[in-house]
């Protein structure tokens, strides 16, 4: 068998259950990404988060830690996929995530875009503060234009 396959069935029946639905989530906003408008995968995804009943309290770090480990096997699951995801896991536990977007200038012309959730101060995913602080954040009107 597998190494990683084993790894998985050593995993507590909690941690099993949230890298299953994060790795669903990933695969429906990735697929979400390629075939909807922005704005209505982003309401999708809040409604269908916001409907949640009963889902069990994973930490911040144990979200964090599964979205991380299931991006490896969605095929481009880039930085705003990996935020959308996080933002719905966290929102279905009653945390308040927030979603940030950022730009850089890079060589040439080029400009390169980011996407980081925070949560009660503390960024969740997106790479570490020094990375982010390369980045000006957009607001949420130059965001929705």
């Amino acid at each position: 068998m597998s190494r990683k396959f084993l790894k998985f069935f050593h995993l507590s029946p909690g941690k099993r259950r949230l890298l299953i639905e994060s790795t669903a989530l990933l695969l429906a906003i990735r697929l979400g990404l390629w075939l909807l408008p922005f704005n209505v995968l982003r309401r999708l995804v809040r409604a269908a988060h916001r409907t949640a009943r009963g889902a069990a309290m994973d930490s911040v770090k144990d979200i964090a830690w599964a979205v991380s480990v299931a991006r490896r096997y969605v095929p481009r699951a880039t930085c705003l996929t990996q935020a959308l995801a996080v933002e719905a896991l966290l929102c279905r536990r009653g945390y308040i995530p927030s979603v940030r977007f950022g730009v850089r200038k890079k060589e040439g012309a080029l400009i390169e875009a980011h996407a980081w959730v925070e949560c009660a101060g503390q960024v969740v995913v997106g790479g570490p503060e020094s990375l982010l602080l390369s980045y000006t954040p957009l607001t949420e009107r130059e965001r929705l234009s």
